[in-house]
């Protein structure tokens, strides 16, 4: 069986399934994890037996996707694929495990997960956030039109606060988008994923980091009822829980508990860059006026960011 390389998310993962969605490299130094088709312990097992779906421990864990997979991750190191139904949708099972085992395999790492899309303006990141149906996706693909702008991650964000600031590592050049996103970018070679959220997804062949950048800023995409787009910045304990309540699976703190290292974590995250809420309203197409809105933010922000280290 061969073995692929891969570099996600600043580790490096042998596997003996290829990836198409995610980067290959040849003959890395060292290897983080290694994924392997292999049956979980015993007690794992067992657990499935008696109808678990899941169990969260901080340095063990797993989980099913109905009785098609199981997958289970310990010590940050070792990911384990056990095929319940040896006929599962390709596509549907790598997705499963880009998105479930690596969540996993990255609290295991000590990061923070954001849920969002990320991409870079000038040499840093831009996060931008929110609520599922908020237009995340969309404002993403509508700003990598722009040829300075270049992705750097989906739907997952993996940061972690080095120095004096924060550091995103690159997710997979792999863009999911909801149905209606897909019907409107005919122009587009899209993917089906069988998920429960039937999303589609696209590899991008160019426009993309393959390095760790600093995070800029985190924009939070939400609908009130206004008349046009308004931007707002974050302070104080607000500030706080706007990065908090946009993790990815953050659900998966609540099972972990948040411990005073987690804590910390959040805290320091939040001195090092600002974070603002974009409201647009309920309806209309206001697409245009986010984007620019955002663009301008960002431009103010370097150019504060220039002058203060000038």
């Amino acid at each position: 069986m061969n073995t692929y390389y891969y570099h996600i998310y600043g580790l490096t993962l042998a596997s003996p399934i290829e990836f198409p969605e995610a980067l290959e490299v040849a003959s890395p130094k060292t290897i983080d994890a290694t994924l392997s088709f292999s049956a979980p312990p015993d007690w794992v097992l067992q657990e499935y037996k008696e109808g678990k779906y899941a169990s969260v421990k901080q340095n063990v864990m797993w989980f099913r996707l109905e009785e098609e997979l199981l997958i289970y991750v310990a010590n940050g190191s070792d990911v384990r694929v056990h095929l319940l139904n040896p006929n599962i949708d390709p596509v549907r099972m790598r997705s499963y495990i880009l998105s479930g085992a690596l969540t996993f395999l990255l609290f295991q790492h000590n990061y923070i997960l954001i849920h969002g899309s990320a991409l870079v303006f000038g040499g840093k990141v831009y996060i931008i956030s929110g609520p599922s149906g908020s237009g995340k996706s969309t404002t993403a693909l509508e700003l990598l039109k722009q040829d300075s702008v270049l992705f750097a991650s989906d739907d997952i964000c993996a940061v972690q606060n080095i120095g004096n600031q924060t550091i995103l590592y690159p997710g997979p050049p792999w863009q999911k988008v909801c149905a209606d996103v897909q019907a409107k970018n005919t122009n587009e070679t899209y993917t089906y994923i069988n998920e429960m959220d039937g999303k589609f997804g696209r590899r991008l062949p160019t426009g993309y980091i393959t390095e760790p950048t600093p995070v800029g800023g985190m924009f939070i995409l939400s609908k009130e009822s206004c008349r046009q787009p308004v931007l707002t910045e974050f302070t104080g304990v607000n500030k706080l829980h706007a990065l908090t309540h946009n993790l990815f699976r953050g659900e998966l703190l609540h099972l972990l508990g948040i411990t005073p290292q987690r804590m910390t974590q959040f805290l320091e995250t939040v001195k090092h860059f600002p974070i603002y809420n974009i409201t647009r309203p309920e309806n209309g197409d206001t697409l245009s006026s986010i984007t620019q809105l955002l663009l301008s933010c960002i431009k103010n922000i370097t150019n504060l960011q220039e002058f203060l280290h000038a």
